[in-house]
């Protein structure tokens, strides 16, 4: 379940005058998320998409969930070494994903699945 403050790995989707709108992954459902400009970065934003594009994979913090559901998120109060700590972690797991379907083949996906429901149990 995400709460505020949680760091989530975002793909942005598309850039709409003052707001960006991003796709996160959350236990394997798609989630809509935005970002306002002044959550950008610090300062003047000159151009948008010196900062963000289209397809770009960014971490980003939650800052307020919605009782719509809606989650508006900050990519300015992300620090460098939070930001690469998420990303090492999602490149660790894809590594894991790899070995696991090299090792077992056919029945990786099933496995898979099996271990990410384990996992959100605790």
């Amino acid at each position: 379940m995400l709460e505020i403050g949680d760091l989530v790995l975002c793909t942005v989707d598309k850039i709409e005058r003052t707001t960006v709108f991003v796709k996160l992954s959350v236990n394997g459902k798609e989630t809509d998320g935005s970002i306002n400009f002044s959550e950008i970065a610090p300062g003047r934003i000159r151009n948008i998409r010196d900062y963000v594009v289209p397809k770009k994979k960014i971490v980003c913090k939650i800052l307020r969930i919605t009782p719509a559901g809606n989650i508006e998120l900050s990519l300015r109060r992300v620090s460098q070494k939070e930001a690469k700590e998420v990303l090492g972690k999602e490149q660790q797991g894809k590594s894991y994903l790899s070995m696991i379907k090299s090792v077992v083949g056919e029945r990786a996906d099933n496995i898979i699945k099996d271990i990410s429901k384990e996992e959100y149990l605790y």
